[in-house]
């Protein structure tokens, strides 16, 4: 119920102006129905003259944490961070060893290959983005799904 809820939400919000923010490209990767975790990746333009900070992204689906994978000493390992700043006239790539979501405790089990998972980008200004990401098995030029960014 509480889907069909978000998704009437995510629909009535579409009529609202949208923002000068654009986001594409979301998906979540593929990941067995045991795991614990499944990642976020997407693409933030900012074609404004000032810097934007994304700082929460949420899911009906389960809790998001926002990623930075780094390598220090030749060891890859995952922090979470406060935020991500988008350079004015610039765009930012939440991708495989970078930046990511992080979802996490599921309320309705891991999302399944196909599926479509609404999220919301929060930014440090209050704005909000709604958008929905496809569940991939990897990213590529024809399994890459637009996402329409709207503000409610």
């Amino acid at each position: 119920m509480r889907n069909i809820i978000f998704s009437v939400l995510i629909v009535v919000c579409g009529l609202a102006q949208g923002s000068e923010l654009m986001i594409s490209s979301a998906w979540i990767r593929a990941m067995p129905m045991t795991s614990r975790v499944v990642p976020i990746y997407l693409t933030i333009d900012n074609p404004t003259s000032e810097q934007q900070k994304l700082i929460s992204i949420t899911a009906m689906r389960g809790e998001v944490e926002i990623h930075q994978t780094l390598k220090h000493h030749g060891v890859m390992s995952m922090s979470p961070v406060d935020e991500i700043i988008i350079a004015p006239h610039s765009q930012v790539k939440l991708a495989p060893g970078g930046f990511h979501g992080m979802m996490s405790h599921f309320n309705q089990g891991v999302p399944a290959l196909g599926d479509k998972v609404a999220l919301i980008l929060t930014f440090s200004n209050g704005e909000k983005q709604q958008i929905e990401a496809t569940v991939n098995k990897q990213l590529s030029v024809s399994s890459a799904h637009k996402a329409h960014s709207m503000t409610p």
